[in-house]
């Protein structure tokens, strides 16, 4: 038996994509190209700016930490604590983010000496446009212990003649 012959139908014919539609497509795949590249533009500046200030931050904390670090030098508990030679070991940074708050922020930072290292917390702020130590100073020894270093004595602004 022969099987039935099966009723071709012709294929509908292939529309022409008219000129109008073409550029239409076009145009709308150039602004989508244009909005991300936009956006990750926008967002390179964002980080940059983010970048820059947190820079600038860690700049101007340079002056406390300097304060810091010198009354940890002359303090008898930490040298006995840290040994001789103590001496700034990195890790600058602070509490909150953004602007720097120049009536108060809490700075962090580590020291090492011929004994041992150790995490600093001290409060500082601007006063008469010179950093000054607000509290105590506290190390953090890695055993959990806390040595406290009381506070230096407010010092005017350095000035160069």
């Amino acid at each position: 038996m022969e099987a039935p012959a099966k009723a071709s139908t012709p294929s509908p014919p292939k529309k022409k994509r008219s000129l109008p539609r073409l550029f239409g497509y076009s145009f709308l795949g150039l602004v989508v190209i244009i909005a991300i590249a936009a956006i990750v533009i926008r967002a390179k500046i964002q980080a940059d700016k983010r970048r820059n200030l947190e820079e600038t931050v860690l700049q101007e904390l340079k002056q406390p930490q300097k304060i810091v670090l010198d009354a940890i030098t002359a303090d008898g508990g930490a040298q006995e604590a840290l040994g001789e030679e103590i001496k700034d070991a990195g890790g600058l940074g602070r509490d909150g983010s953004g602007e720097l708050d120049g009536t108060g922020t809490v700075l962090h930072f580590d020291v090492s000496g011929s004994k041992g290292k150790g995490r600093v917390t001290a409060a500082a702020a601007k006063e008469k446009g010179a950093w000054q130590i607000t509290g105590d100073i506290e190390i953090e020894l890695p055993g959990g212990k806390t040595i406290k270093v009381p506070k230096p004595a407010d010092k005017p602004p350095d000035i160069d003649l």
